[in-house]
């Protein structure tokens, strides 16, 4: 399993999933109207107040950064597990 730590399918796939996940999310609250939870990632700001497309910007693949690949794997989970 740890061989797709970092793997460039699953960096990419977990992008996807946060990018389609914050859109219904933004979807829902358009409808629903505003809901106040803490991000449970960033304690210290609302879950609506996270800036998913400028952490997804932050955390890409790239091939000249193999450890930097792992840590944007393991961050976008936690983004997952956020929303």
């Amino acid at each position: 399993m740890t061989e797709l730590l970092g793997n460039k399918f699953s960096v990419e796939s977990l992008r996807k999933d946060a990018q389609d996940v914050n859109s219904v999310l933004a979807n829902l609250t358009s409808r629903l109207g505003h809901v106040s939870f803490s991000s449970w990632k960033f304690p210290d700001k609302l879950a609506v107040d996270v800036d998913i497309p400028d952490l997804l910007e932050m955390y890409e693949y790239d091939e000249e950064f193999p450890e930097e690949n792992k840590i944007a794997h393991i961050m976008l989970l936690e983004l997952l597990i956020d929303r």
